[in-house]
């Protein structure tokens, strides 16, 4: 029985895969969509030289993001279905294991590297002990700034203050190493929910740069308090789905949606393609194909197409492999054929919240075919 319903989810994935163009012709160009992708491509591997990137710097400190840029731009580009035996690829993933990190940011996004690669991966110890850093760089309060500890050249990046967003990323890194079987010590997972609520503004629902600063909710921060959320969501409660029970709505999800329902815009900023990326990762993680009555997709796909530069790159100066990378991951993450619908309705119509959401994940990882569920 186990076998017959292996080959009826594979024929499910291959028979949604194959017209997945076709089906979305009507919303966005998807050829134009694939064409962007390549360029992207193109172009961070233009910009690689044996083995690496050139790091992103911050101040005078040339070492303290040390291996952040290779991380990122390595992610993009294997979420975007570069292989990893590509011998460029090879060669990168070789030198990223040996560089030594005291960045937040490029510990986690090299976790999320190892986390797709997977458990079979030789680079499985690499996500072991990435995980490890993460896990003991969080204080008390589930919270994380720049870097683990007070020591040596990241010194003056602690600011004796958390922000939400090195904690959102170095969630996810954490995040790559449980879904290949690598757990945080006990609590962990609750101690963040606890900060993320604690954190959420009592007026709108929404998240800042952290709870005293002064420019209160905004689109960046409110995704990355959502798609934190959701994390948190199963990995804390997921035993309560299992008898169907009603209303396991989570509150703060709920509150956090409906202030991107009334927010959401797909326009330029001073971080654009970063808070797309904190769009993609919440749309798919909670399965919402709107934003209010905004297809959040369509719209920054057709932001993305407009702005790209003719080499394949978004953004300028020094961020334009930082843009163009998180640019790439939100359009090819958007690309994964839809093998479930969700209909929501009145009543008690999400007594499973993250059935699909599970479902979704353990056929990704069985067939090796990346697919999405929607509401």
């Amino acid at each position: 029985m186990f076998r017959i319903s292996n080959i009826v989810f594979l024929a499910a994935v291959l028979t949604v895969a194959a017209p997945a163009g076709a089906q979305q012709a009507n919303e966005w160009d998807a050829e134009a969509v694939e064409k962007a992708i390549k360029g992207a491509k193109r172009y961070l591997w233009s910009q690689w030289s044996k083995g690496h990137w050139k790091p992103y710097n911050k101040g005078n400190d040339p070492n303290f993001y040390k291996g952040g840029m290779t991380s990122l731009c390595t992610y993009a580009l294997l979420a975007a279905g570069e292989s990893h035996q590509e011998l460029r690829m090879k060669k990168t993933l070789k030198w990223l294991a040996e560089v030594e990190m005291e960045s937040t940011y490029a510990r986690a996004f090299r976790a999320n590297v190892w986390g797709l690669l997977g458990r079979e991966s030789v680079y499985y110890r690499c996500l072991k002990k990435d995980v490890k850093w993460l896990v003991e760089a969080m204080d008390s309060a589930g919270t994380y700034t720049y870097t683990k500890g007070n020591r040596g050249s990241a010194r003056k990046y602690v600011h004796n203050s958390y922000d939400h967003s090195n904690s959102q990323i170095a969630v996810l890194g954490v995040w790559a190493g449980k879904k290949n079987g690598i757990e945080p010590p006990k609590g962990y997972w609750k101690t963040v929910e606890r900060h993320w609520k604690g954190d959420q503004n009592p007026l709108d629902g929404g998240w800042g740069y952290r709870k005293s600063h002064r420019a209160g909710s905004y689109d960046s921060m409110t995704a990355a308090g959502l798609a934190t959320m959701f994390i948190c969501f199963d990995a804390n409660h997921s035993k309560k789905f299992v008898k169907c029970r009603a209303n396991t709505d989570n509150k703060s999800i709920v509150r956090g949606l409906a202030w991107m329902d009334k927010n959401f815009k797909a326009t330029g900023g001073s971080h654009t393609y970063y808070t797309f990326y904190g769009y993609e990762r919440v749309g798919l993680a909670g399965g919402y194909k709107y934003f209010g009555k905004k297809d959040w997709y369509k719209m920054c796909a057709s932001y993305l197409l407009k702005r790209q530069g003719a080499d394949g790159h978004w953004g300028g100066g020094r961020s334009s492999l930082v843009d163009t990378s998180f640019a790439l991951l939100f359009l090819a993450r958007g690309q994964h054929p839809v093998l479930f619908n969700k209909l929501k309705y009145p009543g008690s119509w999400n007594c499973r919240p993250r059935d699909l959401a599970n479902l979704t994940r353990w056929i990704t990882r069985k067939f090796e075919k990346q697919v999405n569920w929607q509401i």
